[in-house]
């Protein structure tokens, strides 16, 4: 016999089928620092590919690149990488971009 589980009681301002709350926060509220992802667009730019391709349509403005104190949501950082998927001729690009990394 399979033990009964009581269902959680129900919130006053609950609706039905609607989520109650959820893990992490909004992707376009979280901000991440932009340094770091120098070694990417040198990456990408010994295969031919421009740093305006990469942040086509991420609405990251190519200023920002160069200003030590800019952030980009998550949102634009998911994005980033698409592009950066997307454009790349390998597969492994990320770990060549960590190649360059200065710590």
């Amino acid at each position: 016999m399979q033990p009964v589980r009581p269902e959680p009681a129900a919130a006053a301002n609950d609706v039905p089928g609607q989520v109650r709350g959820a893990y992490g926060s909004a992707s376009d509220l979280v901000t991440h620092s932009m340094l770091g992802i120098g070694g990417l667009f040198e990456e990408m730019a010994s295969y031919g590919i421009s740093r305006a391709a990469l942040i086509a349509n991420t609405g990251i403005e190519l200023a920002a690149l160069d200003d030590p104190a800019a952030r980009m949501t998550h949102q634009q950082k998911i994005l980033l990488f698409r592009n950066v998927q997307r454009l790349s001729p390998h597969a492994g690009v990320g770990l060549f971009a960590g190649q360059r990394q200065r710590l």
